[in-house]
């Protein structure tokens, strides 16, 4: 039993570290940023159905998601932002990324 809780330490403190790490910032950064980029292009697609019904439905939610996350990153100083919320804006900046891509794609 004492060997089981040795190793949960050990992974728990592993796991704690492992977006401390510069490098890891960057991979996880970048992955939460072609998530919320592939993310948007999924929302677009299935954001409304042809009818036209749901959206502003859709889209309320989308705005009002990206400026939940916008007041909560740009409130807190930047030593007081987590690993956590730093990903979360990398998803947001990838999923208006698309959405800006797309509607210039539509556009022209």
């Amino acid at each position: 039993m004492r060997a089981l809780q040795e190793t949960r330490d050990e992974l728990d403190a592993s796991l704690s570290e492992y977006p401390d790490s510069p490098s890891q910032q960057f991979l996880l950064g970048s992955l939460a940023l072609l998530v919320g980029f592939f993310a948007s292009h999924s929302w677009i697609i299935g954001g409304g159905d042809q009818g036209g019904r749901w959206e502003y439905l859709s889209s309320f939610v989308a705005t009002f998601v990206v400026e939940r996350i916008t007041v909560d990153y740009y409130s807190r100083a930047d030593a007081g932002r987590s690993p956590t919320l730093r990903l979360i804006q990398a998803f947001k900046v990838g999923f208006v990324y698309g959405f800006v891509l797309d509607a210039i794609k539509f556009a022209g």
